[in-house]
């Protein structure tokens, strides 16, 4: 999946819960570097991280994420990008407060400056110089109205 290839205007989607019921379900480390292949343009740290498992960080993973009450702070830190990306808990976030679809949520949080776009993946600011969200995805002023993506 590129960034360009997620439907904003599909208002049934959830990108952050399939991309999290997918890590849970992933019952081998090539399942769950193939999972995080798929969503790699919206969760680039965690699809980097998991490339760098070993088959022993990916037992400890699934124990981790099995135990569900994430005490070991250690674990934590090694793992909580990978179970759920910070940009993809904004994302959810928003949606919950608001009340809204993910697309509104994601493309109300682009907006507001709260995703930047680097190399056709999308990151929380800071993590790299940038190209604007309204500048990837769009042609004018308004994002993601007049994306390439659905002018096929």
């Amino acid at each position: 999946m590129q960034l360009l290839d997620i439907n904003l205007n599909d208002i049934d989607v959830d990108y952050s819960k399939e991309y999290v019921n997918g890590v849970k379900k992933s019952n081998t480390l090539a399942d769950l570097k193939e999972h995080c292949e798929k969503f790699k343009c919206l969760a680039p740290l965690a699809y980097t991280k998991v490339q760098h498992f070993s088959a022993t960080d990916f037992e400890e993973f699934k124990r981790f994420v099995a135990a569900k009450d994430f005490v070991d702070k250690n674990l934590l830190d090694k793992y909580a990008e990978v179970l759920l990306p910070k940009l993809l808990l904004k994302v959810g976030d928003i949606m919950l407060k608001f009340i809204v679809p993910w697309s509104v949520a994601f493309i109300q949080l682009g907006r507001a400056g709260g995703i930047c776009i680097h190399d056709n993946m999308a990151y929380d600011p800071g993590t790299y110089a940038y190209i604007s969200f309204t500048n990837y995805f769009s042609q004018s002023d308004e994002p993601c109205l007049q994306r390439r993506h659905n002018s096929k």
